[in-house]
């Protein structure tokens, strides 16, 4: 790709392949779309719309080989989608969806870079990713695109090493790329990032008091929890947010608290319950997370 910034974050150049295995006969208009709209695409942009199956390893070394031949090792690797590369698998089980993960470390452990894997959510999008649950966990990160009516958006919820959260509104623009023997006009879309949307305000923590205090505790809580999601979890609760019962976020921060040993479980619950008048924890169902 480009070295252009995108929704006005910081990229590098690097090759990728986007290996097409849904819709395929739409991917030249998009393509052609795109370059309408932004300008040839780079060289090193190619894609892919011969089926694999990437749990054999034969696949897998022919893949490899011609990336390698292409000279984009170290580049991304798309699959779209995860089902479609590796047809005829049973998502809710653990050791297919293990076979899954694990041809597509493999494919990152030859090449480098990144393994980028489209995947859907289940008829309940609160409840995350389609499948059995070793997906979410085993990703370094995960982005949700999401719809609202006529509002999209895409969101960091899982992130290793960054911050996650913080919503990017954007809307699909058509673009006219032609006509057809009928002299009907072809069309198709691009992504433009949604300046005209309200964006989310940024909340500042706590600078000092009781507040303060929890805040900061309930963050080493959070961080200690994982992003393993409780059976009983509210279904508003983000995908891959880490969260703690409430009864567990007031016994962890009370202790923390500089007050009579008397009023520290009020204390902390009242702590807790001016973070989530901010706006900056969530408390549903007796769960806490951050916002």
């Amino acid at each position: 790709m480009t070295d252009r910034r995108w929704f006005d974050c910081r990229v590098k150049n690097a090759p990728v392949l986007y290996i097409a295995l849904e819709g395929e006969a739409g991917i030249a208009q998009r393509k052609k779309a795109y370059e309408m709209q932004h300008g040839r695409l780079s060289s090193g942009f190619r894609f892919m719309l011969q089926s694999l199956d990437i749990r054999l390893p034969a696949h897998r070394a022919e893949l490899v080989r011609a990336i390698r031949l292409a000279g984009w090792a170290g580049g991304v690797v798309c699959l779209d989608t995860l089902n479609r590369a590796a047809p005829g698998m049973d998502e809710n089980d653990s050791r297919s969806m293990g076979e899954v993960i694990s041809a597509a470390k493999a494919i990152q452990a030859e090449l480098g870079g990144l393994v980028l894997v489209v995947h859907h959510t289940g008829k309940d999008a609160t409840k995350g990713l389609r499948g059995h649950s070793s997906l979410h966990a085993a990703l370094d990160c995960a982005i949700e695109v999401s719809r609202d009516g006529d509002q999209r958006q895409w969101t960091v919820h899982k992130a290793k090493d960054g911050e996650d959260g913080e919503a990017h509104p954007f809307r699909l623009e058509v673009v006219e790329i032609g006509t057809d023997e009928d002299d009907e006009p072809i069309t198709s879309c691009v992504v433009i990032p949604d300046d005209t949307k309200t964006q989310f305000r940024k909340v500042l923590p706590p600078k000092s008091g009781n507040m303060r205090v929890v805040w900061e505790a309930l963050g080493e809580l959070l961080r200690l929890a994982g992003d393993v999601r409780p059976k009983d979890a509210p279904g508003r609760l983000p995908i891959g947010r880490p969260t703690v019962t409430l009864n567990c976020a007031i016994e962890a921060t009370r202790e923390r608290l500089a007050c009579d040993p008397k009023r520290k479980t009020e204390r902390a619950q009242q702590a807790l319950t001016g973070l989530h008048a901010k706006g900056l924890i969530v408390i549903d169902g007796g769960f806490v997370w951050v916002a």
